[in-house]
């Protein structure tokens, strides 16, 4: 599969003291890459860094291009296998440049860095642009960025073979004294291979360039190793999707598994049936996902079931029957995950689990009152609040359970605020309000004896950190929506 770039920001400031730039890459996939450069005017080895939201710190950079003869530092870096969702890229400065600006893209169908390079030199008008040589083990997409550090004349173009990224096709950073663009190149063959632009601006001029390469080889397909003796197959066999109603049945002889056996998934009134003697299951057995009121029910007789057993999820009100005397199981017992309000009911006779029992994992477990202590008055309600909505608890280790929830899904909470008010504030023309989100209210009951204090101030810190982000960057929106209002303000007057 080649690879290809799913989306790509710029954002840039020429104002001194700039400690950071931010841009934000929407509903990213996991799985894929992104790529980052920053841009520091300042001078040489500049101790620039980037971060993002969900997948933390990018670490060491690959490549910094020091440009001692205009004064700027060039950086790049990668995350390998993101987390997936909306991120915030962000690359810090040393906040004293005249010029910070940065790039980041979401790179598809790509698995691993597989090589980089980085040069500055001084063009020839007419002459090529070079990002240096690397050398890539496997197929690879190329990314790089090259940018016009040296005068006003403007932004270097695409290379011959090289794809200019669509969504600046006129370049980026274009702010008088610097001018960048991106390009990309699918399938780059292994070998020692660079990064390549035009100088067309009709002088000579100082070009600092940056360049990556992403595996492509082991992108877009899933090899699976086991351990080795746990499987066996034999010949290519079929892989089977199943939608609804459908029966798998693989012919006679086709496959044959052994040691660890296949995860099977169910979408809705499903059966999965193997006729006798094509299939033979040993040691661990099949995980079989339910989705909704569904029985798993294998014939009597045809499937034997030893060692571990099988673990089964419940979302909602499903009860899991076995016919009588068609499923036996010895050894550690089922693991049992409810999600709320459930009854795990098993009718007489149809399971028997010897071994170990049963572990329940209940979210929220509403407090039973059982009878009377020795005083005849029933037993004390405990509860925790959350911002309005009251829990009911039996004991501290419920509550602390739930504290520790709402700590956990605080910077979820906070993400979605943001939103909201970025959408409320999105069309200012003038200025931008110091802004403050408030926490949520947390309390309990106060014979719980818990540290509501310390969970108080985590949440508060997280809000707190939240708000001076979005802050920041609702005034990055609002200087370049002004900054192209000017810009349309001059064409007219032309």
């Amino acid at each position: 599969m080649a690879g290809s770039t799913v989306q790509s920001k710029q954002s840039f400031v020429t104002s001194s003291g700039a400690s950071s730039q931010s841009v934000t890459l929407t509903s990213t996939t996991a799985g894929n890459g992104i790529w980052s450069v920053g841009h520091d005017g300042t001078g040489i080895n500049k101790a620039m860094t980037c971060a993002d939201n969900v997948n933390g710190s990018y670490s060491t950079q690959l490549e910094s291009v020091n440009d001692s003869g205009n004064g700027n530092t060039i950086r790049e870096w990668a995350k390998e296998s993101i987390i997936g969702g909306t991120t915030v890229v962000t690359v810090s400065f040393p906040a004293a440049d005249t010029f910070s600006g940065m790039y980041a893209s979401e790179e598809a169908g790509v698995t691993v860095v597989d090589g980089h390079s980085g040069n500055t030199q001084n063009v020839v008008n007419g002459g090529a642009i070079s990002s240096g040589a690397a050398t890539n083990a496997n197929t690879a997409y190329m990314r790089a960025l090259s940018v016009q550090d040296s005068s006003t004349a403007g932004t270097p173009t695409a290379g011959a073979g090289f794809t200019n990224d669509a969504n600046f096709a006129s370049g980026f950073w274009n702010n008088g004294a610097n001018s960048a663009r991106a390009e990309s190149k699918a399938s780059v063959a292994a070998g020692s291979n660079s990064a390549a632009f035009t100088n067309g601006l009709g002088s000579t001029q100082t070009f600092n360039t940056v360049m990556i390469m992403w595996d492509e080889a082991s992108a877009g397909g899933v090899t699976v190793l086991p351990p080795a003796g746990a499987l066996t197959l034999s010949g290519q066999v079929p892989t089977v999707t199943a939608t609804a109603n459908q029966f798998v049945l693989p012919p006679a002889g086709s496959l044959s598994l052994t040691g660890f056996v296949p995860t099977v998934s169910v979408s809705g009134n499903q059966t999965v049936q193997v006729p006798a003697g094509s299939l033979t299951l040993a040691a661990q057995i099949p995980t079989v996902i339910a989705s909704a009121n569904q029985v798993v029910a294998p014939p009597a007789g045809s499937l034997s079931l030893t060692g571990l057993v099988p673990s089964v999820a419940l979302s909602d009100n499903q009860l899991v029957a076995t016919p009588a005397g068609s499923l036996s199981l010895t050894g550690l017992a089922p693991t049992v995950v409810t999600t709320q309000n459930q009854f795990i009911s098993l009718p007489a006779g149809s399971l028997s689990l010897t071994g170990l029992s049963p572990t329940v994992i209940g979210a929220v477990v509403p407090p039973v009152i059982t009878g009377s202590t020795p005083a005849g008055r029933p037993r004390r309600r405990y509860y925790v609040e959350v911002d309005g909505v009251r829990f009911d608890v039996v004991n501290s280790e419920q509550a602390r359970q739930i504290l520790e929830r709402a700590k956990t899904l605080a910077r979820e909470a906070a993400e979605q605020s943001a939103k909201i008010l970025e959408r409320t504030h999105r069309y200012t023309t003038e200025t931008i309000a110091p802004v403050k989100m408030d926490a949520p209210r947390v309390t309990a009951s106060p014979e719980l004896r818990l540290p509501l204090k310390s969970v108080r101030r985590s949440i508060n810190k997280i809000y707190r950190e939240k708000s001076v982000i979005v802050e920041l960057r609702m005034w990055l929106e609002l200087e370049q929506r002004l900054m192209e209002d000017e810009d349309e303000a001059m064409l007219l007057l032309n």
